[in-house]
């Protein structure tokens, strides 16, 4: 019996990709997300 098989590994790869792509996806739009902010501020006050 194989500890590890093929199509599990490649699921954890998968799995683990996936989990990256949504740190840096959430990472991302907090940033963005207070840059915006920032600018509506701006335009609130200015107005």
């Amino acid at each position: 019996m194989k500890i590890f098989e093929k199509k599990g590994a490649t699921l954890i790869e998968y799995a683990v990709l996936a989990a990256l792509i949504i740190i840096v996806a959430i990472a991302a739009i907090r940033v963005v997300g207070q840059k915006v902010s920032q600018k509506f501020s701006t335009v609130a006050t200015s107005l």
